[in-house]
């Protein structure tokens, strides 16, 4: 889940890098929406025809309610406010790494968006590749604490890091910075998903890492940004 989340990012990011260049002709608007709705008709087709888990076919004897949503708000609220938190950790250093990181490279670097894209593709490329080598980590040494590992390293290097952006703002310590925050994003979100699964039950799982991770992500990751 968390390779398909960047993967997203990959593809959005060289898309729009692609409409950002010179060469662009004016209705190059339009591709974006043309490639969507063809990833959204074959995203619909798998999933029409995919084959369900035996462990979800099995829990189906068991669905009590017809609406899981309200089951995770109802019972499992410390689950799900342990997904918010594992949701915004996730994301806060990401959005750090490509949102913030453009933000400086636009406003104090004056360089290009075209540029920036291409730095942003970058960075989502590597965490994807980043992503299974943590997963091999989380395997040997245990994916709580390769995620305790990760938070911790975050609040270290988090001043630092700011210090280093205010002494001497430049591309390359941009690149520097996010080298060290890939490490960190991978270290953290390629095991969360494996822990997600155990705070719910199969039928509610899709709600409730749904709506914490996102709610995580919302509530704090953009927020924290913002005050930045």
């Amino acid at each position: 889940m968390s390779a398909t989340g960047f993967f997203g990012g990959v593809l959005g990011t060289l898309i729009w890098f692609v409409y950002t260049l010179p060469t662009m002709p004016s209705w190059g608007w339009r591709i974006p929406f043309i490639i969507g709705a063809v990833i959204g008709l074959i995203g619909f087709y798998i999933r029409a025809n995919i084959e369900e888990s035996p462990e979800f076919i099995k829990s189906q004897n068991q669905l009590t309610s017809n609406l899981p949503l309200f089951m995770v708000l109802q019972y499992r609220k410390r689950n799900l406010l342990c997904t918010i938190g594992i949701g915004a950790t996730s994301l806060i250093p990401f959005y750090m790494a490509s949102v913030y990181m453009g933000h400086l490279m636009s406003s104090e670097l004056n360089i290009g968006t075209s540029k920036i894209m291409l730095v942003n593709l970058i960075l989502n490329i590597s965490i994807m590749v980043a992503l299974p080598l943590m997963g091999f980590v989380a395997d040997k040494i245990g994916k709580e604490k390769l995620m305790a590992t990760a938070s911790l390293a975050s609040v270290i290097v988090a001043y630092p890091l700011f210090l280093l952006l205010v002494k001497d703002l430049s591309l390359s310590k941009i690149i520097f910075i996010q080298s060290i925050l890939i490490i960190i994003i991978a270290g953290f979100a390629a095991p969360s998903m494996a822990l997600l699964t155990n705070l719910f039950s199969v039928y509610e799982r899709c709600s409730g890492i749904g709506l914490g991770y996102a709610l995580g992500g919302a509530l704090l990751g953009w927020n924290l940004l913002l005050l930045s």
